[in-house]
């Protein structure tokens, strides 16, 4: 179903929660200030990137991250902290990765979660931290009942993610995904602000 614009919230103005944080892991709102170090992390993961992620193309460079980073799709975006190395050699936040909301429907009250680690930090729980505190921003801040995860058939480590979250499955989705020039059937998991998840603050 096509959603008419004026369902969705304001994408240019969204509440104001620059960082979201667990007290060891930090999410900060991506902004032109991530852009160098942004650009890095999706160059160095290419190749577990590209046959989830459309945008991870060989000709990635700055102007890339920048165009994402005006647009609006990072309007509820957040760009992982590094914990091991959260300052880069030239000073600025290390980002090791972004988690965001994307497409909130004011109107209906859903949404859904995605996320990409840059490959050497993933299998350490980082997504899955990141997106509980992604969750609870989209459920308290964004006033969202639910929210949806879906992901390629072929993607087993996002899937392992959402089960970890505590959604619940909900079905496959049929050819739901184009993904390097072919369709992909998808998972569909799904969180409600009223679920009883031990991770929700």
């Amino acid at each position: 179903m096509t959603q008419n614009p004026a369902d969705r919230p304001n994408q240019a103005d969204p509440p104001n929660e620059p960082v979201l944080s667990d007290g060891r892991l930090q999410l900060e709102r991506v902004n032109e200030g991530h852009a160098e170090a942004l650009t890095a992390a999706v160059q160095v993961s290419l190749t577990e990137l590209a046959p989830f992620m459309p945008w991870a193309s060989d000709d990635y460079d700055l102007s890339h991250s920048m165009e994402f980073i005006n647009s609006p799709a990072a309007a509820h975006a957040f760009a992982l902290i590094d914990p091991a190395a959260p300052v880069t050699d030239a000073g600025t936040a290390n980002v090791a990765g972004v988690l965001g909301i994307n497409d909130p429907s004011e109107r209906d009250r859903f949404a859904d979660i995605g996320w990409w680690l840059r490959t050497d930090v993933t299998g350490q729980g980082l997504a899955t931290v990141g997106a509980q505190l992604v969750a609870n921003y989209g459920f308290d801040q964004l006033g969202l009942h639910r929210i949806e995860i879906f992901m390629s058939v072929e993607n087993p480590a996002s899937r392992a993610i959402a089960e970890r979250l505590g959604a619940s499955y909900e079905g496959l989705l049929r050819g739901r995904l184009q993904l390097q020039g072919r369709a992909h059937d998808a998972h569909l998991y799904a969180m409600l602000a009223t679920d009883d998840l031990p991770w929700r603050s």
